[in-house]
């Protein structure tokens, strides 16, 4: 079941483009909410923005396969209870991809550092922690004062699932 969609029309009505399905890549990726100590794991990326911990699916691997050893390898945690939430689906035009995200939870064994490659040290990428509330107040600010609309897209897409997460919490 498809849980929210977000797509391009919405955000920006004057960049409608019709695409065939078969004109578009389709890609699949992760993000997830790692727990530590009532503080979840953020990625900031530049001087401001802020992201939830995400990687891109492996055609040979499942979602939580890619879960488990992305978390590892790119923020250096190991997590336990992994918890699937549902999927986010995005028609990205501009690019020609539709992308689903698989939202997941889990808890950090153990906190590690960020493994970062060249490009993504010269583009100043961080690992912080921070509250729920506060992650999900963070990433308002910066959806409400972007006018990149890459970053007010992937905006959108962390306040839903914070939202969502910080709703349900109890039951998760």
């Amino acid at each position: 079941m498809i849980d929210a969609i977000i797509t391009e029309e919405i955000l920006w009505v004057e960049e409608t483009i019709w695409l065939s399905i078969d004109d578009c890549k389709i890609r699949q990726a992760v993000r997830i909410i790692i727990f530590h100590d009532n503080k979840i794991a953020i990625i900031k990326t530049g001087k401001w923005f802020l992201m939830i911990p995400w990687w891109w699916v492996d055609e040979w691997e499942t979602k939580e396969e890619a879960a488990y050893r992305e978390s590892m390898e790119e923020t250096g945690c190991e997590i336990v209870n992994l918890r699937y939430l549902w999927q986010i689906v995005e028609n990205r035009l501009r690019n020609q991809q539709i992308a689903t995200t698989y939202a997941f939870i889990a808890n950090a064994k153990n906190l590690g550092g960020l493994n970062l490659e060249a490009d993504e040290i010269e583009e100043w990428h961080e690992l912080i922690r921070m509250s729920l509330d506060e992650a999900y107040e963070k990433i308002s600010e910066l959806y409400n004062i972007s006018q990149h609309k890459q970053w007010r897209s992937v905006s959108m897409r962390e306040k839903i699932i914070l939202a969502y997460v910080m709703e349900n919490l109890e039951n998760l």
